[in-house]
């Protein structure tokens, strides 16, 4: 079931020194394979502009269904599955993985009795 607010995963990276036409191919790839990832919506490239960002220069958002995706990854198999880990391997040399975040649409995945729309959590047992 679609979340009622927009989550995105959000990958981040850096260009190895001298390997940019290179990392255009690997993110152009990347775009690719993440996009055909299940419970992922979209998948967009960003980087910072005229140096005002985050230490990471680049960011993969993948707009995902819900957090349900992020255990469909783990899960992955057949020719999915070999696309993204021949994927993972190109990397090295090409670009520096960073950290990775989830984030969501603030009113959206804030829970109602704090100001938002998320609906109140299941009673616990």
């Amino acid at each position: 079931m679609p979340s009622s607010y927009r989550a995105f995963y959000v990958a981040t990276f850096d260009i190895e020194p001298g390997r940019t036409k290179e990392a255009l191919t690997w993110f152009s790839d990347a775009v690719s394979i993440w996009s055909r990832l299940p419970g992922v919506l979209s998948v967009t490239v960003y980087t910072a502009q005229f140096s005002l960002g985050p230490k990471h220069g680049v960011e993969v958002w993948s707009e995902i269904e819900d957090y349900s995706a992020l255990d469909r990854w783990d899960e992955l198999s057949g020719e999915i599955q070999a696309d993204f880990i021949a994927h993972a391997q190109a990397a090295p040399g090409v670009v520096i993985a960073g950290p990775a975040r989830v984030v969501g649409d603030l009113v959206g995945s804030v829970p109602a009795p704090m100001g938002g729309t998320l609906g109140s959590a299941p009673d616990s047992e």
